[in-house]
């Protein structure tokens, strides 16, 4: 059985060629999701990791494609209370500045809402500007700063839209 696509929307300022198509992730993926990890961030996540997520959180994990081409993809969940995460997200550098990104929160934020969420909170790196400017401009305020939160002793905000 194929899986359907979940939300097909043109952006505004997208040429109308460039379809972007919101869907499950499928084990395929798995690939594309490690290279677009390792363009993304200097301190990419394992690949074992990724895949851990895929299988331990399968109706969470999403993909945003372009042209049949995934670009991209987040992984935004429900935990208890009506609190909602989103745990990750990257888009291909290729494709950044295009709206992409904002259509994949927006798709996260609506399918969590729609489960009952109130609230949904998201950590990323203190030194992260281009990611914290992103998410402020999407609506999410820092709550608080965490000390030495990843791995390599960086510090992470944490950080809260009210929905």
């Amino acid at each position: 059985m194929g899986v359907s696509p979940v939300w097909v929307r043109v952006p505004p300022s997208a040429p109308v060629m460039a379809q972007i198509k919101i869907r499950n992730f499928l084990a395929k993926d798995l690939k594309r999701i490690i290279e677009i990890e390792k363009k993304s961030f200097a301190e990419a996540w394992p690949d074992s990791y990724l895949e851990k997520l895929s299988q331990k959180y399968p109706n969470d994990f999403v993909v945003v494609e372009v042209a049949e081409k995934v670009v991209g993809y987040a992984l935004g969940r429900l935990k208890e209370n009506g609190v909602g995460s989103i745990k990750m997200l990257a888009i291909d550098p290729d494709y950044r500045r295009q709206g992409i990104g904002k259509e994949l929160i927006g798709f996260l934020v609506n399918r969590l809402k729609e489960n009952g969420v109130k609230e949904i909170f998201l950590k990323l790196r203190t030194s992260n500007n281009v990611a914290n400017k992103f998410y402020a401009t999407l609506g999410f305020e820092m709550v608080k700063t965490i000390e030495k939160y990843f791995p390599n002793g960086d510090d992470a905000y944490l950080m809260r839209i009210r929905i």
